[in-house]
């Protein structure tokens, strides 16, 4: 067994009823989605953020006795598990919210990216950063699992040693350069 994969209780909200649900920590939001053996796609909320069906429970903080939201999405938008929605799926629900910027059409948007990237540019690799573009909730995602992950890293002894070896080398070639230049511009009579 994991450390901190332990079993924990959930309450769902769903059409007005509270659901208890026994979950582990390290399970898939998408786990309540086989236990429900519901027809409609749901979409679930905690603390006004929607969550993915892909991350676990542990990734959100949900922990035992958390509430969590299950409503289903406006008329148009498809969100079954087996199917990709739509990016402005999501800006529908927060519609109140201001972006950040102006939204600019895909061409402008390939043209940019071409200027950073290069030319050769992997379709797939646009879309994510289009999608990202269109729909912050992405980008807010893909940052807390690259904080999180990076967190992990740089908290490790081994980071740690590393970090300060190539701070001690720098500051030895840099020590070393200056006194190079120095020893040149005036040298000792």
């Amino acid at each position: 067994m994991n450390p901190g994969n332990e079993e924990i209780q959930i309450v769902l909200h769903k059409d007005g009823e509270e659901t208890p649900f026994r979950v582990k920590a390290f399970d898939s939001i998408c786990s309540i989605l086989n236990t429900l053996k519901n027809n409609s796609p749901l979409i679930f909320i905690y603390q006004n953020a929607i969550l993915s069906n892909a991350l676990s429970f542990s990734f959100y903080g949900i922990k035992n006795g958390s509430h969590i939201y299950a409503v289903t999405p406006k008329n148009g938008i498809n969100c079954h598990p087996s199917s990709k929605c739509s990016n402005s799926n999501h800006r529908d629900l927060f519609a109140h919210k201001k972006l950040l910027s102006p939204m600019i059409s895909k061409e402008r948007f390939r043209e940019a990216y071409e200027k950073k990237v290069g030319k050769d540019i992997n379709e797939d690799k646009f879309l994510m950063a289009y999608r990202r573009y269109q729909d912050p909730q992405i980008s807010n995602e893909s940052a807390k699992i690259k904080d999180r992950i990076f967190h992990q890293i740089e908290g490790t002894i081994k980071c740690h040693r590393k970090m300060m070896r190539n701070f001690f080398q720098n500051s030895e070639k840099f020590f070393n350069n200056r006194n190079q230049i120095h020893n040149t511009e005036n040298p000792q009579k």
